[in-house]
């Protein structure tokens, strides 16, 4: 009896431990969104996050009378799940919606070698990012603009502009000292840039008509016979979803302001 005794002891004391961790967790996104109105939510209970080993804490609020969502995520018990096991540890997300004109995911890159074939960008702030998108020629005259380079967020570790929605990444943000004036220049930086990104879209002359793909520009997905309605774009003829472009509201590609799609 003695034994099981400590055993629930120590289970009592390892579970209290941890629900202090998990606040010190919460309270850190708390402090970061202090002078922010909006709401907080958890992800999963303390109970449940103790038992997964990972956890997230959420806030939404309103910047310009556009929605974003924060989401800090963390987790200590990699050992338990494989599928975490090469996941960040602590990873910060900032996501504004966004009428999605192409694909856009750009990711930090160290001092190692480049293929001829990798596309690269270099920010204002001297920081190197690895580009990747469907609409390859489009996302670089997008990120030529000087209204677009003069916006970018001067801490992030990956950007991407997909399923309507614009996000940035920042891993270990604790570790790094991220505070509430990086976190306000982070959120007033990612508005800006999409607002860039929205508006420049519509100012474009030439639509750049990226061809018959076997994926949907708009959720990354691939077309799939008899699955789900498939529709084409009047002008530039660009396929999505036809779930995919009522969310979106028009055409995905950058150029086109179609809001008109026939069924394929």
């Amino acid at each position: 009896m003695i034994w099981i005794a400590a055993v629930v002891l120590l289970t009592f004391l390892l579970t209290l431990l941890l629900s202090r961790l998990l606040r010190r967790y919460e309270a850190y996104l708390e402090r970061l969104c202090a002078q922010w109105k909006g709401t907080y939510k958890q992800k999963y209970d303390h109970l449940e996050q103790i038992l997964k080993g990972k956890g997230a804490y959420q806030f939404q609020g309103l910047y310009r009378e556009r929605a974003f969502e924060i989401e800090y995520s963390y987790r200590w018990g990699a050992f338990l799940d494989e599928q975490i096991r090469d996941t960040p540890k602590e990873s910060l997300r900032i996501r504004f919606p966004v009428i999605q004109k192409f694909w856009l995911r750009m990711i930090r890159s160290g001092p190692e070698k480049h293929s001829g074939e990798d596309v690269l960008f270099k920010t204002p702030a001297g920081s190197i990012y690895l580009i990747h998108s469907n609409q390859m020629e489009a996302a670089s005259e997008f990120l030529k603009m000087e209204n677009a380079q003069n916006q970018f967020p001067v801490i992030f570790d990956r950007l991407e502009i997909y399923q309507g929605a614009g996000e940035i990444e920042i891993l270990f943000p604790a570790r790094r000292r991220f505070s509430e004036n990086d976190f306000t220049a982070a959120i007033t930086s990612l508005f800006a840039l999409l607002s860039a990104y929205e508006g420049m879209s519509k100012l474009v002359l030439a639509v750049f008509v990226h061809g018959i793909l076997n994926k949907c520009p708009y959720c990354r997905d691939e077309f799939r016979s008899g699955q789900e309605q498939i529709v084409h774009c009047g002008q530039c003829g660009a396929r999505l979803h036809q779930s995919c472009w009522k969310e979106n509201g028009e055409c995905t590609t950058w150029g086109c302001q179609t809001r008109i799609a026939l069924r394929t």
